[in-house]
């Protein structure tokens, strides 16, 4: 959580990792949030339906539904520990231009003052 990291990290990380971390996470929350929470819904009711129907068709196969949620909640930490990773690489990767462009907005005036704006285009 970035609110609660001490004043050491602000010292220590550039400020280009910083705002890229703000940007992407307002970016994930303002394109996606809805999106996905009408896909999760949906996708709550079609395997709910699913469950329902093979319990009637196969009762049977009721014994195997702990077992495979078992295997797909492992799967699924082990995907998100992955996803994880490669977002932060993301970011450690992306960081060098958002420092540029922290440097650049915070220096315009004297980008202005000698008249290089037209080489940042």
């Amino acid at each position: 959580n970035m609110m609660k990291a001490p004043m050491a990290f602000f010292d220590t990380t550039p400020i280009g990792r910083i705002m890229n971390r703000f940007t992407r996470d307002i970016e994930i929350i303002d394109m996606k949030i809805a999106e996905s929470s009408l896909m999760v819904i949906n996708l709550i009711f079609n395997v709910l339906s699913t469950i329902v129907m093979v319990c009637v068709a196969a009762p049977y196969l009721t014994a195997i539904f702990p077992v495979l949620m078992f295997a797909f909640y492992h799967l699924y930490k082990y995907y998100t520990q992955t996803v994880r990773g490669v977002k932060r690489l993301e970011g450690i990767g992306r960081s060098p231009m958002m420092a540029l462009m922290g440097e650049v907005i915070g220096g315009l005036s004297v980008i202005r003052a000698y008249g290089m704006a037209d080489s940042l285009r």
